[in-house]
């Protein structure tokens, strides 16, 4: 089964908003037909540094800060469709993209994607932009979860989920084959310039993908000593994620597709740097004498849960044990062994929790 969704337009970007994943059209000419891949979109009003998100079944979107490079459209399917996970064929008619492909980007955040009937290795993409911050942000929303959190956050290191229980990409960002991951075909995405300059995309950034992804070469990965992912809960289930890694590749200070800045904005838990909030941070080599400060902010005033979701390397399988300590409470916890629940007022807190691997 196909959806009945097709647009003849020129030199134009037609974003879908789907539901685990966005799809761009790729194509030249005049002639792009686009058959979305999935059941749901969301296209909830919200936005993101200017970028507005509108309740309309085709609308052209304008930014008040970060203007978008193109004339990019968001298209919601009828209200009608099913609303669990459904898999469609997609069909896309035209002349597929090849070669390096330049795309316009304003200065701070661009609605882009993959523009070629190919996947693109994650690792090429980051190195081979220099005026990108490094991070991918992928909107991740569907009608039937609209408590998760809106986005998704990919760097070299690790991918952090929102709370969306439909998300396939927890199981395909695979923690320990990073220097293989692509960016699947016609796949959407937030990137944050730096200036106003150009996107690049080349063949040599190219892999053969497939169901179960093969790749035709890989990239060198970070080695890593360490990563673990933490959760932060509410009551009915939605949460916020952020990832914290070592390796002697990163500094203490922000290191380009490696720290991925969050961008969500009602609920959140983070690292700092330097103040500032992010969902993935690399540290330099691990010690036990190590303190990561954590933020949170919540919208409501209640209880919520902090516990590890998952690790590898020396925290895997509780061999490193990570504790969280509460200032307001005056309480160290030991999360290795089991989650800490907490009451919180609403709103940001910068000071309250720290993450160290030792009783202190």
């Amino acid at each position: 089964m196909a959806i009945d969704t097709s647009f003849e337009i020129k030199n134009k970007v037609v974003v879908f908003v789907m539901l685990s994943f966005s799809l761009v059209t790729f194509g030249q000419d005049n002639q792009l037909s686009t058959l979305a891949k999935s059941p749901q979109v969301n296209l909830q009003e919200r936005t993101c540094a200017g970028v507005k998100h509108n309740n309309t079944d085709a609308t052209r979107k304008k930014s008040s800060e970060d203007k978008l490079s193109e004339e990019e459209y968001l298209i919601k399917l009828s209200k009608d469709y099913p609303t669990v996970s459904t898999t469609n064929d997609a069909n896309f008619l035209g002349v597929p993209n090849n070669g390096t492909m330049h795309i316009e980007m304003k200065e701070g955040y661009n609605m882009v994607g993959n523009p070629y009937p190919s996947g693109v290795n994650v690792h090429n993409f980051i190195d081979s932009n220099e005026t990108i911050n490094g991070t991918l942000y992928f909107l991740d929303k569907v009608n039937t979860d609209v408590a998760a959190t809106s986005y998704a956050t990919l760097t070299k290191i690790a991918y952090v989920s929102n709370s969306n229980k439909e998300d396939l990409s927890i199981g395909y960002f695979k923690a320990g084959d990073e220097s293989n991951w692509f960016i699947n075909t016609a796949q959407g995405f937030f990137v944050k310039a730096t200036s106003d300059s150009k996107l690049i995309f080349t063949n040599s950034m190219r892999r053969i993908t497939q169901a179960n992804p093969d790749f035709l070469n890989s990239q060198t990965a970070i080695p890593f000593k360490g990563l673990y992912w933490l959760n932060m809960t509410k009551n009915n289930g939605v949460y916020s994620q952020m990832a914290v890694g070592y390796s002697p590749d990163c500094t203490l200070a922000e290191d380009k597709g490696i720290d991925g800045r969050n961008i969500n904005q009602d609920f959140y838990l983070t690292s700092l740097i330097d103040g500032n909030y992010y969902a993935i941070q690399g540290r330099p080599e691990f010690t036990t004498e190590d303190i990561v400060p954590l933020s949170y902010r919540v919208d409501v005033s209640g209880k919520y849960t902090i516990t590890i979701d998952h690790a590898v390397g020396v925290f895997k399988e509780g061999s490193q044990n990570i504790y969280i300590k509460d200032k307001g409470t005056n309480k160290l916890h030991n999360l290795t062994n089991d989650s800490y629940t907490f009451f919180s007022k609403e709103g940001t807190f910068v000071d309250r929790f720290t993450i160290v691997y030792k009783p202190r």
